[in-house]
């Protein structure tokens, strides 16, 4: 995922092999909010209703699963995908905090980065927003 205005290297931890994966947020589906720790899946419901990059229901929801430490699964094939939702509210000032990435590198073994909020004028970044931008 492109992070405008973060200079890598950002802070991350590896497990180790064959460590489970956490409870993650994984992906949005129609009116919810699907987490996943191995096999076992739970969904949380919000209202699904407009575009989902200005949806304060699901802002709220998933700033709450940050400020509980869940890290968001990261899907680059995804545009409405929930980390690259809360890329686009730093981008756009209305999410002042980090957040964590989950990414697999192997079926066995996974990464969790910090993705910090961005800063005008680090490498190169003029302010403008991302993939949501009018």
């Amino acid at each position: 995922m492109l992070l405008p205005g973060r200079r890598p290297p950002f802070d991350a931890r590896i497990s180790a092999p064959r460590v489970p994966a956490p409870l993650s947020v994984s992906h949005l589906e129609p009116g919810g909010i699907v987490l996943s720790e191995g096999l076992a899946r739970q969904t949380i419901p919000f209202d699904d209703h407009g575009p989902r990059c200005d949806n304060p229901a699901l802002f709220d929801a998933l700033r709450k699963l940050n400020a509980d430490g869940i890290p968001f699964q990261y899907q680059p094939q995804v545009v409405d995908a929930p980390a690259r939702l809360m890329a686009w509210w730093q981008e756009t000032g209305r999410l002042a905090d980090t957040f964590s990435e989950i990414a697999w590198l192997s079926p066995e073994q996974w990464r969790i980065t910090s993705i910090p909020v961005p800063v005008q004028g680090v490498m190169g970044w003029d302010g403008r927003a991302g993939p949501f931008a009018g």
